[in-house]
């Protein structure tokens, strides 16, 4: 879900995806996307992800029951919190990046 908020943004914008690799902790996309592209572009590229990302609690809580909704939501919070850090290729670096330019 979290890429797919990325995927749709990119397509919006009409970016050229040139291949996206599957890793076990989570994915790479290769774009044509340059660095001196329009900030806002990829400060909501980046951002989206993270959106996409969040709407999957409450989604998550109407099909899973107490338990395993406790898990989803421990697993997808350190993710979350993870991908938000300022470092070099996480989203974090990038929205970090867009705001201080």
């Amino acid at each position: 879900m979290h890429d797919l908020g990325h995927i749709i943004l990119f397509k919006l914008f009409n970016y050229q995806i040139n291949k996206i690799t599957i890793l076990p902790f989570g994915s790479i996309i290769d774009t044509n996307i340059k660095l001196n592209d329009k900030t806002m572009h990829i400060f909501l590229i980046s951002i989206a992800g993270v959106l996409m990302q969040l709407m999957l609690y409450p989604i998550m809580s109407l099909f899973l029951n107490t338990l395993d909704h406790q898990i989803f939501f421990q697993y997808n919070t350190i993710i979350l919190c993870f991908n938000l850090l300022p470092i070099i290729p996480l989203d974090g670096s990038k929205i970090m990046g867009c705001l201080f330019e």
